[in-house]
């Protein structure tokens, strides 16, 4: 009797695992594929808030310097 790591697999179980492997190489290369497009969403959110946070801040900065009572129009 040949020891059992020697004995060739038969054809069936080697295309059903090479399939198998294949399927999981596709679902990996999806998620992948997904997480990275959620990143770049995720990325360009924060890129739009971090803008709009700056414009913001230089708002408030502008009004600071001011004073309470100035008579500089700030709607620029």
């Amino acid at each position: 009797m040949v020891p059992a790591k020697n004995r060739p697999r038969p054809a069936s179980k080697t295309a059903d695992a090479r399939r198998q492997n294949n399927d999981a190489v596709k679902r990996c290369r999806e998620r992948k594929k997904m997480e990275k497009q959620r990143k770049e969403q995720e990325f360009a959110r924060l890129q739009d808030e971090n803008n709009r946070l700056e414009q913001q801040v230089a708002e408030m900065e502008k009004e600071r310097l001011c004073g309470p009572f100035c008579q500089c129009d700030h709607s620029r």
